[in-house]
């Protein structure tokens, strides 16, 4: 089980367990997956997206021959990636360090359109692939960072291509992206229990959109925490 890119390693689990199978696998749980990440890129604001893609360019640089941080990110970017590395930021300072600045650019015009995102694109998407199931992705359908828009279509591929595997696919209205699990906290814990206990699923494609109980209180809130 995950969620977020936890979501998106569930669902590349699944997928790879189609062509190495590991004993004692019983299914798979992915909550808001990432599931082509330069298609959600596509939507996010700017501040996303240079955070994102700095980080993307760092892995990246660790794993493809003859790629470096220069083939898409400027001068300051690659500034910003070794202040962010020097004083050991979390996400959110990440984010702040890459906001945009009147004047600044972090990012080269055309990085999407490299060999190096092509190729990283092939190696990270999921959907339309053969999988193990079962399978259970939950989504928000107000989620700004995994868009539902981009689950759905990774969700419609693999349901064309295997109409009789064994996925669920459950839409949560008005629910964000870490919301979503609260929202559908009661669905997958009661899911999981049953691959334990035993139960069989039944074959196909299975989709549905809920509304939750819980209405606007799972929305993403406007507070922060201070400790000292």
């Amino acid at each position: 089980m995950g969620q977020s890119q936890g979501g998106g390693t569930t669902w590349a689990a699944a997928q790879r367990q189609a062509e190495r199978p590991v004993e004692g696998y019983l299914g798979a749980v992915a909550a808001s997956p990432f599931t082509n990440v330069l298609s959600n890129i596509a939507q996010q604001n700017a501040g996303q997206v240079n955070a994102r893609v700095a980080g993307i360019a760092q892995g990246l640089e660790s794993v493809r021959e003859n790629f470096t941080l220069s083939e898409w990110m400027t001068d300051a970017g690659i500034a910003r990636i070794k202040l962010a590395i020097e004083t050991q930021s979390c996400g959110g300072v990440g984010g702040q360090l890459f906001s945009p600045a009147e004047g600044i650019e972090f990012l080269k015009p055309g990085w999407n359109e490299t060999e190096s995102a092509k190729w990283w694109a092939s190696i990270s998407s999921n959907g339309g692939r053969p999988f193990v199931g079962p399978m259970l992705v939950v989504q928000g359908d107000e989620d700004g960072n995994a868009f539902e828009s981009v689950t759905s279509a990774a969700v419609n591929r693999t349901c064309s291509m295997l109409p009789e595997s064994k996925l669920q696919y459950s839409v949560y209205e008005g629910v964000t992206h870490s919301p979503i699990m609260y929202a559908s906290h009661d669905q997958w814990t009661g899911w999981i229990a049953d691959r334990f206990d035993g139960v069989q699923t039944e074959e196909g494609c299975k989709m549905e959109t809920v509304q939750s109980r819980r209405g606007h209180t799972l929305k993403d809130q406007e507070w922060f925490i201070q400790y000292g």
